[in-house]
């Protein structure tokens, strides 16, 4: 039972560690992040947002939870969309963000259905 649990633990916090494993990708694929060339301030503030929310995504996608359980198909779409985020262009931010959009709402419709059937 101890080494199950320590097992368990570990492949845990690999998964979690993946996400961060990511960041120095970040930096290669963009060189606002390392302020080189022509960028104004508001690329630095979207870079920023968007690779964070990129990393949530992934983090989220190899946990398996985001507001409650996430399924295979949901997870292996929110890493996708994590890494779309952290890649540079205008294009897979909008697609990244408008799936982490989808996932929520979808999280959210589904959850107040499941609260009403669980008092009833």
């Amino acid at each position: 039972p101890l080494y199950s649990s320590a097992a368990s633990d570990v492949y845990k916090r690999q998964r979690l560690a993946i996400a961060a494993f990511i960041v120095p990708y970040i930096f290669a694929f963009n060189n606002t992040m390392l302020f080189i060339g022509d960028f104004g301030p508001l690329d630095v503030v979207q870079v920023v947002l968007t690779s964070s929310v990129g990393m949530f995504l992934i983090a989220a996608g190899m946990i398996g939870y985001m507001l409650r359980d996430l399924n295979w198909g949901v997870r292996i779409v929110c890493i996708a969309a994590g890494l779309m985020l952290i890649h540079p262009g205008t294009l897979t931010d909008i697609i990244g963000i408008g799936v982490l959009v989808v996932v929520l709402v979808f999280q959210i419709i589904t959850g107040k259905g499941s609260k009403a059937v669980k008092a009833a």
